[in-house]
C-alpha cells in the first residue's frame, strides 16, 4: 500500500511538472508573440511625422492620417489586438498619448471613449511601459494585468531614431481571454491524467501526455504564432522583410513580392540586394551588415528597382529581432515608397540654390550699378558746382570741358536707365521689333563712327569689312541691330589694350546674314564664356571692377538677336582675343525704301522761326530748358502747367502745335488730349513721357496724339519733330 502511494505520488509530481512545463511554453509563446507584433509595428512609425503630432487639432491634419495610416492596417489586419498606440514623454516628464487607432466609441462600456486623442495624457502607465523607457529596450508582461480598459498582455517598444536614441514608446495589448483559456485547458488535461486506472498505466500515461501536451503547445503556439504575424503583414501598406541571424531574408510580404514582381523563393534565394542601384549598393550592405552586428536600429533611403525596371526611392527602416534572452535572431524591416517625395524635395533644393544664385547675381548688379549710377552723378553735380565759380566764367576752355563731361556723364546714366528699360521690357514679354529696309553697310558705318574716337584714344585699330556680296539693303530692325553691334564693338574696344578692332559682315544662305566683330584683346576662358549672357553679371567679378558696366549688355544683345531671328555665338581664347558672330534673319529689300532717320530730319529742316508752341508740363525745370530750346530756335512759346491750363489755353489761343507731357497731376496729358479732340482741335499734338516702353507710344497716339518723344529729350530730334508738324499743319492750312 505504501508503495502505491509512493508511486501514486510520483505519478501527480510528474503531471504537475508537465502542467508546469506546458503553462510555461504557452507563456514563452505569447510573450514571443507579443514582441514580435511591437518590433513589427514600431518599424511602420515614422518618426518625422509622429514628432510633428502633440495636440487633439493635429488629429485634422493630413501628416496625422500619414501617420496613422499604417497603425490602422495593422489593428484592423490582427483580431487578436485589442489596442494599439504610441507615447511620447513632454519636456516636464510626463507621457502623452500621440497616435491611436483606435476607433471613436464605447465598446467596453466603461463609459468613456475608447479612442485616446493626441496629447492626452497617460496619467497611469504600467510599470513595463516606464521599465522599457528607462531602458531603451522591449518589456512585454509577465502575466496578465487588469487596468480601467480591461485585462491583458501588453508589449512595449521604444521607438528609435537612426541613432538609436529613444523618442517615443510603442504599446500593443492583446486580450487576456485567449491566454486564460489555453492555461484553462492545460489545468484539465493535469486532471485527466490524475484518474489512474493502475500504476503501470499512470506513469505510462504521464510519459505520454508529457510528450504530447509540450508538442500540441509548441504546434499550436508556433501556427498561431506565424499566421498572425503573416496575415497581419500582408495587410500592412508597407513592405515588410525578415532576416534571420545569419543575416539570410526568411521572409518577404505581400506588398514587397508585388513591388519586386518576385516569387517568395526567388527574392529570398537571390536577396533583393540585386536589386538596390548600384550606385546605393555599398552604402546599403553597410548599413545592413552593422545593424545585424550591433543590433541598432536603422533608417535609410535609397533606391530599389521595381518590376517594371525602374528604380525608386524606397524609405527603410529596420530594427533587431530578440529572444526573451536578449538573443538576437536577425532583423524585421518596413519599406514605403517615397519616389515622388524625394524628387519633390530635390526639385525644391535645386530651386533654392538657383534662387540663391539669383540673388547673390542681383546682389552683385545692385553694387555694381550703384557705382555705375554714382560715378556719373558725383562728376554731374561735381562739375555743375564748378560752372557756378565765378573764376570759371572767362575761361571758355574750361568751360567747355565743364560740360562736356556733364553731357558725357549724363549719357552714360541714359545708357544705364535704357539697359534697365530693355531688361524689364525682355522679362516681361512686351519686347518688339520692327520689320522695314535698311543698309546693313549704313549701320555699320553709323556704329564705326560713334566708336572710332575711343578707338583712337586707346590706340586701337578699328577696321571695316563686307563681304563684295552684301545686299544693299535688308529687311529688319535697323534700331535695334545697331544697338547689338554697337554693344559687341564698344565691348571689344573696352577689353582691347592694343592692336585692333574689326567688324565685318557677309550673307548667309536662307536669307540670313552673319556680323563679326574680332579683337586682339585679354580672351575669355570657356567657363567665363559659360556665364557671359546671363543678367547681371560679367566675365567674372573682377571685370566689373577693372573696366566697369553693368553686365546687361550681352543679355539684352542676345535676346534682340533671338528676336530678329538668329543668336549670338563667341568663340575666345585667353590672352589672345575674342571673336562675337551675330546672325538675324536678312531679307533682301528694295534699296530705295531705306529712309534713316538722319534723312527724314534733314527733309524735315529745323526752321522754327515764327512758329507758336504751347508747351504744357508740370515740371518748371522741364518748362524752361524745353522754352530755352525751341526759343533759340525762334519760335514763340506759352507754357501750361497741368492738363486742365492746356486744355484752356489751347482752345482759347492759337497755335502751330502741342507739346504735352502726359505724366502731370491732376488732369494728365491724356485727358488733357482727348478732350481737345472731342472738342474738334485739330492741331498737332506731340506727346512727352518719360515712359520709353513701346506700348506707350501706342497708348499715346490711341489718346489723339500725332506724334511721341520720349525723355530725356534730345534737342536736335525735338527740333526736326517740331519743325516735321509745323510744316504739316502749314500743307494743311494752304491746301485749304
Amino acid at each position: 500500500m505504501l508503495a502505491a502511494l509512493v508511486l501514486f505520488g510520483v505519478s501527480v509530481i510528474a503531471i504537475l511538472e508537465v502542467r508546469s512545463e506546458a503553462l510555461r511554453a504557452v507563456h514563452v509563446e505569447c510573450r514571443d508573440n507579443l514582441s514580435r507584433l511591437g518590433l513589427l509595428a514600431s518599424g511602420v512609425v515614422d518618426r518625422r511625422l509622429h514628432e510633428g503630432i502633440s495636440k487633439a487639432e493635429d488629429e485634422s491634419t493630413e501628416a496625422y492620417g500619414r501617420a496613422i495610416a499604417p497603425l490602422r492596417g495593422m489593428l484592423a489586419a490582427s483580431p487578436s489586438i485589442k489596442y494599439l498606440y504610441t507615447a511620447r514623454r513632454t519636456e516636464a516628464g510626463e507621457l502623452q498619448f500621440v497616435l491611436d487607432p483606435t476607433p471613436n466609441g464605447d465598446e467596453n462600456g466603461d463609459g468613456e471613449n475608447d479612442h485616446v486623442a493626441p496629447g492626452t495624457p497617460w496619467t497611469e502607465p504600467p510599470a513595463q511601459a516606464l521599465a522599457a523607457l528607462a531602458d531603451g529596450a522591449p518589456v512585454v508582461s509577465d502575466k496578465p494585468y487588469s487596468d480601467k480598459w480591461g485585462t491583458f498582455m501588453s508589449a512595449f517598444v521604444p521607438l528609435k531614431d537612426d541613432q538609436g536614441r529613444t523618442y517615443g514608446l510603442l504599446g500593443v495589448d492583446i486580450t487576456a481571454d485567449s491566454y486564460q483559456a489555453r492555461v484553462e485547458r492545460i489545468a484539465f488535461a493535469a486532471l485527466l491524467g490524475l484518474l489512474p486506472s493502475a500504476l503501470v498505466s499512470l506513469v505510462v500515461g504521464v510519459a505520454t501526455y508529457h510528450v504530447r501536451a509540450r508538442q500540441i503547445a509548441s504546434a499550436d503556439a508556433l501556427e498561431e504564432s506565424e499566421s498572425r504575424f503573416r496575415l497581419m503583414a500582408d495587410a500592412a501598406p508597407v513592405m515588410i522583410w525578415v532576416s534571420d541571424e545569419s543575416h539570410r531574408f526568411t521572409y518577404f510580404n505581400r506588398g514587397w513580392l508585388e513591388f519586386r514582381g518576385k516569387g517568395p523563393e526567388e527574392e529570398s534565394s537571390a536577396g533583393f540586394g540585386q536589386g538596390v542601384h548600384p550606385d546605393d549598393f555599398e552604402r546599403y550592405m553597410q548599413t545592413f551588415m552593422n545593424a545585424c552586428e550591433t543590433g541598432k536600429a536603422f533608417e535609410m533611403e535609397y533606391r530599389l528597382r521595381r518590376h517594371d525596371g525602374q528604380y525608386r526611392w524606397v524609405l527603410e527602416r529596420a530594427v533587431s529581432r530578440t529572444d526573451e534572452h536578449g538573443r538576437r535572431l536577425g532583423l524585421i524591416g518596413g519599406c514605403v515608397d517615397m519616389h515622388e517625395d524625394r524628387l519633390v524635395r530635390e526639385q525644391l533644393a535645386s530651386a533654392r540654390l538657383r534662387a540663391e544664385s539669383a540673388d547673390r547675381a542681383k546682389s552683385e548688379f545692385l553694387a555694381n550699378m550703384s557705382h555705375e549710377i554714382r560715378s556719373p552723378l558725383t562728376a554731374i553735380l561735381g562739375y555743375a558746382e564748378v560752372l557756378d565759380e565765378s573764376e570759371i566764367a572767362g575761361d571758355a576752355k574750361r568751360r567747355r570741358e565743364t560740360i562736356d563731361t556733364i553731357r558725357r556723364n549724363g549719357e552714360h546714366l541714359l545708357q544705364v536707365v535704357n539697359d534697365l528699360l530693355d531688361l524689364a521690357k525682355i522679362e516681361a514679354g512686351r519686347m518688339t521689333v520692327e520689320s522695314i529696309a535698311a543698309s546693313p553697310s549704313q549701320v555699320i558705318r553709323d556704329v564705326v563712327s560713334i566708336l572710332h574716337v575711343k578707338a583712337w584714344e586707346k590706340c586701337i585699330s578699328l577696321n571695316i569689312e563686307l563681304d563684295t556680296d552684301l545686299p544693299e539693303a535688308i529687311t529688319t530692325d535697323p534700331t535695334r541691330l545697331r544697338q547689338i553691334l554697337l554693344n559687341l564693338l564698344s565691348n571689344a574696344i573696352k577689353f582691347t589694350k592694343q592692336g585692333s578692332v574689326t567688324i565685318g559682315a557677309m550673307p548667309l544662305p536662307d536669307s540670313f546674314m552673319k556680323f563679326t566683330v574680332t579683337d586682339t584683346g585679354i580672351g575669355m576662358t570657356p567657363e567665363q564664356i559659360e556665364r557671359l549672357f546671363q543678367p547681371f553679371t560679367q566675365a567674372d567679378a573682377s571685370t566689373s571692377r577693372r573696366f566697369g558696366g553693368t553686365g546687361l549688355g550681352l543679355c539684352i544683345s542676345r535676346n534682340l538677336a533671338q528676336a530678329l531671328g538668329g543668336d549670338i555665338y563667341v568663340s575666345s581664347v585667353p590672352d589672345r582675343g575674342t571673336v562675337f558672330t551675330l546672325i538675324v534673319k536678312a531679307v533682301h529689300a528694295d534699296p530705295s525704301r531705306c529712309i534713316t532717320a538722319s534723312d527724314a530730319e534733314a527733309a524735315a529742316g529745323s526752321n522754327l522761326t515764327g512758329a507758336r508752341v504751347l508747351l504744357a508740363d508740370d515740371s518748371l525745370d522741364n518748362r524752361r530748358l524745353l522754352s530755352f530750346i525751341l526759343t533759340r530756335q525762334g519760335a514763340e512759346v506759352e507754357t501750361a502747367e497741368d492738363g486742365a491750363d492746356a486744355v484752356a489755353k489751347a482752345r482759347a489761343g492759337v497755335y502751330d502745335l502741342v507739346l504735352m507731357d502726359m505724366q502731370m497731376p491732376g488732369t494728365n496729358g491724356y485727358e488733357a488730349t482727348a478732350r481737345l479732340r472731342a472738342a474738334g482741335y485739330d492741331r498737332p499734338i506731340i506727346a512727352l513721357t518719360a515712359n520709353a516702353f513701346a506700348t506707350e507710344r501706342e497708348k499715346c497716339l490711341a489718346s489723339g496724339c500725332d506724334d511721341y518723344a520720349s525723355k530725356p529729350i534730345d534737342k536736335q530730334r525735338l527740333i526736326s519733330l517740331c519743325a516735321l508738324w509745323r510744316s504739316r499743319t502749314s500743307d494743311r492750312r494752304n491746301a485749304a
